[in-house]
């Protein structure tokens, strides 16, 4: 049973739902556009009660979604990242009992934690390098975080029950909020691969065919630029948010298990003439 304090600081847990109410005030979309501007912006949100911050979740998103799902991507991610920094200074009891909300089948196992592969499916990161064994994926508490993250982000962004025309005060507040969100989805670090116009352009998109090699050349480049990995998983929240969605749209899963990879093998060199032969230059 996941407490209310919880959801004043983790308002995307499932029993959030149980606090958000009927109605919405024209006190509830100031609030929810607060809420997401200090997200954008980068300012520290003041968390007030489980019932306020649950609404102001629910309301931000169909706000962002309303007026472009790339507002809601970006939103998603940065929202997963603070949370996910918020969930290193809990207990480990918090960590699973959090968990537990994506990963129902969790347990602990071996000094790490165990999940069913359906599961882990879902929400897990990259099946190849997972350590799998009679149906059930094995991962230390370091890859439990990652997953959760990611979980997070993609619960955040999901927007299948979001659709529907908006009532009048609700559209009209996401035009507020558009006014405070950066016009830009491509991050402008400084750096000597990244400044380049071949790299800008792909961080601008490609099409479908192309995602792979484009999501590769970001990595690396952030990579040899010296970002951190974080820095580095903005600018490929960005690209993918940016790419054509295709018949088979390229995730963020996907973009952040290219940069996991990358990071892994900082050895990994940069070259044009790659870019070239892939058709992304």
């Amino acid at each position: 049973m996941v407490e209310t304090k919880l959801i004043v600081k983790y308002p995307f847990l499932s029993p959030s739902k149980e606090f958000i109410g009927e109605g919405v005030s024209q006190m509830d979309l100031k609030e929810a556009v607060a809420f997401a501007k200090d997200c954008f912006q980068r300012e520290e949100h003041i968390a007030k009660d489980a019932a306020r911050e649950s609404k102001n979740l629910l309301l931000s998103r169909l706000m962002l979604y309303s007026i472009g799902q790339g507002f809601l991507r970006k939103f998603s991610f940065l929202k997963a990242r603070e949370y996910s920094r918020l969930l290193e200074k809990e207990e480990k009891k918090v960590l699973f009992d959090m968990a537990k909300d994506f990963f129902p089948s969790l347990q602990n196992a071996d000094g790490g934690y165990k999940v069913a592969l359906v599961e882990y499916l879902q929400y897990g990161r990259s099946l190849p390098q997972a350590n799998v064994l009679k149906g059930m994926v094995f991962f230390s508490e370091v890859e439990l975080r990652a997953c959760l993250r990611e979980a997070i982000q993609e619960r955040i962004a999901d927007s299948e029950k979001l659709g529907g025309k908006l009532p009048a005060d609700i559209a009209q507040a996401a035009v507020q909020l558009k006014e405070f969100i950066p016009r830009e989805f491509t991050p402008q670090f400084k750096g000597k691969l990244l400044q380049r116009s071949e790299l800008q352009n792909i961080l601008k998109g490609v099409g479908e065919g192309k995602r792979y090699y484009g999501a590769m050349a970001i990595a690396i480049a952030c990579l040899k630029d010296g970002l951190t990995k974080d820095e580095a998983s903005e600018a490929m929240n960005a690209y993918v948010s940016n790419c054509s969605k295709g018949s088979h749209p390229f995730t963020a899963r996907e973009g952040e298990a290219v940069v996991e990879w990358v990071y892994a093998h900082p050895a990994i060199g940069f070259s044009f003439n790659v870019l070239k032969s892939q058709g992304l230059v």
